[in-house]
């Protein structure tokens, strides 16, 4: 094969007037357009010319002056020993193949990036990627160079063959630190500045601009006050996925996607189903419709003081259900920060500046036992027993419903708790306490294996109270036995007053049974371990209620030992 004669070796090519701009691309050693080589060149092992741009040179053609191009011997063998070498050498080594690097096509530059070719050339048209435009004759032929596509990536992702992993797309690495830029806009609030910035929109990858609001200028009459705002409110423009500044409903739907949903594949604090019904309550009905617009930066701590404080006094409210709003409210900001949604600083989470009682006023009905018989007088079967299993044993209504046969052992006299029923769903017990054993008192057993003998649903796996209407399949509903069954009947045993709006249900029994202990001198490890408390102190403080004969009788004997047993007459002291 005759080498061509590379003296006399002219190239010319046309500029397109409507594609000018897009060919001229950066390089290392300048910007120039970067001529079509005819395809001798096309080899790669050529040098690749550079030339300022000359833009009287449109529409006509060009020569090319041979001086530019470095003498080039094109015979066979000299061919196939530079592509050899190119061949053998690591991605990372084959600029030093020649002195200066050469172009690469689409094809081998997406295989060095381990990407799709398709993939590669949309990086390479939004300016993503360093990329070069050739002008061919139906569409531009694009090129790169490997040692700036090497740049995008780790230099631990190389490959046992020497290749390189393209990490989470290379369009996601060419993301450029950003400030941004101020511009005065007329709004409905009047002259406005606005901060415009760049993001990359999710759909097709793009960069677009986008905008939020900082302020008035009547509140920040100059650019320098419009920035110190833009810090404070640390708008976060350089996150991938940014678009505006965050809401608090934002960070609650955020919150409630990643914290309220699938428990069972939770590694950290599971939460029981009730738990996430009642929070996601919270949110939807208090938190979202006060605060979801707001930005969660802007929110102050006294704004939330005084919305509880009137919430309070508007629908008559105790004190730890404003505390649960509290406390929800504090969550999702603490699971923003964890996600980096909003900063990490202490003053960015302002329920942390919130005062609010914990403590409620409620006190707990109690009954006496012959209250509670007169109570169970009144009731049917199975409505009797489950009343009764209730008082003599302590536990939850919940508990209550979800026992099955299986987890009542006459033999070793005692109950096992392993599950509980609430809401129309099945819920673990509430703590590790909890899934204690009961023990079945003799006295007990005998009531429930006559309503074992009774029921139509006697089996190891049916349910001890099952649902008549719901053939066995479920168990009964604890507020509808509370209404249709045990409150009536605390009325006819004049244990409180119709149309008494108190609060009476089951737990009122596990309120009297833990204050008739107590007042029996009953030891309060005992107490705590029937009741299947984590701590004693909760035994003590919230169940454990004195009654007035008993204060009654504690006040006689202060006195006794006061006066010695005497009378007014005989220790000389007068009541005026």
């Amino acid at each position: 094969m005759k080498a061509p004669n590379t003296n006399s070796l002219q190239i010319s090519f046309p500029f397109a007037s409507t594609a000018t701009k897009l060919e001229l691309r950066r390089t290392g050693q300048g910007a120039g357009p970067l001529p079509r080589l005819p395809s001798v060149a096309l080899d790669r092992t050529s040098a690749v010319p550079v030339q300022p741009a000359n833009m009287e040179a449109k529409e006509e053609k060009r020569t090319i002056s041979p001086g530019l191009f470095p003498a080039v011997s094109f015979s066979e063998e000299n061919v196939q020993t530079r592509a050899d070498a190119r061949a053998t050498a690591p991605p990372f080594e084959r600029t030093a193949v020649n002195l200066i690097e050469p172009l690469v096509d689409v094809d081998e530059a997406a295989e060095f990036l381990r990407i799709a070719p398709r993939r590669l050339i949309e990086l390479a048209r939004s300016d993503r990627i360093p990329a070069y435009a050739i002008a061919g004759a139906q569409r531009r032929l694009w090129r790169f160079r490997l040692s700036e596509l090497a740049c995008l990536c780790s230099p631990s992702e190389y490959n046992a063959d020497g290749s390189l992993t393209c990490l989470k797309e290379k369009s996601r690495m060419a993301q450029r630190h950003q400030r941004g830029w101020l511009k005065k806009e007329q709004r409905k609030e009047g002259e406005t500045w606005m901060l415009f910035f760049r993001t990359t929109r999710e759909s097709d990858g793009k960069r677009v601009e986008q905008k939020v609001s900082v302020g008035t200028i009547h509140d920040f009459p100059t650019k320098a006050a419009a920035w110190a705002e833009v810090e404070r409110q640390q708008i976060q423009i350089n996150k991938p996925d940014f678009r505006r500044r965050v809401t608090f409903a934002d960070l609650a739907h955020h919150y409630e996607q990643h914290e309220l949903g699938d428990q069972e594949i939770a590694i950290v604090d599971p939460k029981a189903h009730t738990t996430v019904a009642a929070y996601k309550r919270v949110l939807r009905n208090r938190l979202l419709p006060r605060w979801g617009t707001r930005f969660a930066l802007s929110i102050e701590p006294l704004e939330i003081e005084e919305w509880l404080a009137a919430v309070k006094r508007e629908e008559q409210l105790e004190n730890p259900t404003l505390d649960r709003m509290r406390r929800v409210m504090s969550l999702v900001y603490k699971h923003g920060q964890r996600y980096g949604l909003i900063p990490r600083r202490e003053e960015c989470n302002p329920l942390r500046f919130v005062r609010c009682k914990t403590v409620s006023n409620y006190e707990a009905m109690i009954l006496t036992p012959e209250q509670a018989f007169n109570v169970l007088m009144q009731l049917e079967e199975p409505e009797r027993t489950l009343t009764l299993l209730a008082s003599a044993t302590g536990l939850r209504i919940s508990e209550c419903l979800g026992l099955q046969w299986q987890d009542v052992s006459f033999e070793e006299s005692q109950i096992h708790v392993r599950r509980t029923w609430t809401c129309g769903e099945v819920g673990l017990p509430k703590s590790r306490a909890s899934k204690a054993p009961v023990p079945l008192h003799p006295l007990l057993a005998e009531f429930m294996q006559a309503w074992k003998d009774a029921t139509l649903y006697p089996h190891s796996g049916d349910w001890v109270f099952a649902s008549v209407r719901c053939k066995g399949k479920q168990p009964r509903v604890a507020n509808m036995l509370v209404e249709d069954y045990l409150r009536p009947a605390a009325v006819k045993a004049r244990v409180i007053a119709d149309g008494d709006p108190c609060r009476f249900g089951f737990h009122n029994l596990r309120h009297s049974l833990a204050s008739f202990l107590v007042r029996s001198k009953t030891d309060p490890k005992t107490v705590q371990a029937l009741l299947r408390h984590s701590d004693v102190k909760t035994t003590l403080q919230l169940y454990a209620h004195s009654v007035s004969a008993d204060r009654m009788t504690a006040q006689g004997e202060v006195l006794q030992a006061i006066l010695g047993g005497l009378s007014p007459a005989e220790n000389g002291l007068n009541a005026d």
